[in-house]
């Protein structure tokens, strides 16, 4: 099971604006991460700043823009088209959750939505037949109309149906209540979005990558408990910015339940009491 936080939104005159809700501590699951032991080691020294990072982001809202909206009203259209009893397997992710969580300083290509088998049929049958403004492309893109009170085409958003399970998200997400819907939480889109740039390396997915990072630290948020292979994956991504002193703190800040060698530790002040004793708390006590 998923496990479901809430999620608040709140109209304006013209577009809505968002704010999202601080995830709580997450749970353990078990594994052994060698090398983050040496990524540790070799940035113990490292400043932990939370005020300043090189991201500039504000953290006021922000308005989003027709384009931006019309990304999430693509997604609250194929909510519209599954069952409330199927709606905690169609998940927004991506670049358009992102969106959803307040990061709008950039645009989104498309609409990522995770769907279970059967939504998916569901999704699949409306998009054969062209329902609700869906279709496909001659090239079989999926797209989604959105239209004005005349029914005008305002906006031509393509969407992507990645299945629940699947090789690129093979667990269920935790996510957060959206609208009729849900989407993924600020800390799986770190992790997710870690995996597209080792994978990928995209101009930007590294830009992507340091903009959730920044808002994760910024909001006090912890990281799920990561898995060996999700470990690397994190600390390749952080590497890929090239040293950067500003992702390397926000890691740190954002780094929460990890297992070494058999034991869990519980960020990195706990790891350096435990590990390194007096001479490690305060080194903590003094970044």
């Amino acid at each position: 099971m998923c496990s479901i936080k809430s999620f608040e939104y709140f109209e304006g005159k013209s577009q809505l604006l968002y704010k999202p809700i601080a995830h709580p501590h997450h749970q353990t699951s078990s594994s052994q991460s060698n090398n983050l032991r040496t990524f540790i080691l070799e940035h113990l020294s490292t400043s932990r700043s939370r005020s300043l990072y090189i991201f500039a982001a504000s953290s006021m809202a922000r308005l989003i823009t027709p384009i931006q909206q019309a990304y999430l009203d693509a997604y609250t259209a194929a909510c519209a088209i599954v069952p409330h009893n199927l709606r905690q397997t169609v998940i927004l992710f991506g670049g358009a959750a992102s969106i959803a969580h307040g990061i709008l300083d950039r645009k989104a290509k498309d609409v990522d939505i995770l769907v279970g088998v059967e939504a998916l049929a569901i999704l699949d049958d409306a998009i054969i037949n062209m329902r609700e403004g869906f279709h496909r492309d001659t090239d079989g893109t999926i797209k989604w109309d959105k239209l004005d009170s005349a029914n005008n085409k305002l906006f031509e958003v393509t969407v992507e149906l990645v299945e629940l399970g699947g090789p690129f998200v093979p667990r269920l997400p935790e996510v957060v209540s959206f609208g009729e819907g849900y989407v993924v939480t600020l800390t799986e889109l770190v992790r997710l979005r870690a995996s597209t740039l080792v994978n990928r390396g995209d101009e930007p997915d590294h830009i992507d990558f340091g903009l959730l990072l920044f808002k994760a630290a910024n909001m006090g948020l912890t990281l799920p408990p990561l898995e060996e292979e999700e470990a690397k994956l994190m600390i390749e991504a952080v590497e890929m910015h090239e040293g950067s002193r500003d992702v390397e703190r926000m890691f740190m800040d954002v780094l929460g339940l990890f297992e070494l060698r058999g034991v869990w530790f519980d960020g990195v002040g706990d790891y350096m009491l435990r590990e390194l004793g007096l001479k490690g708390e305060l080194t903590y006590l003094n970044f």
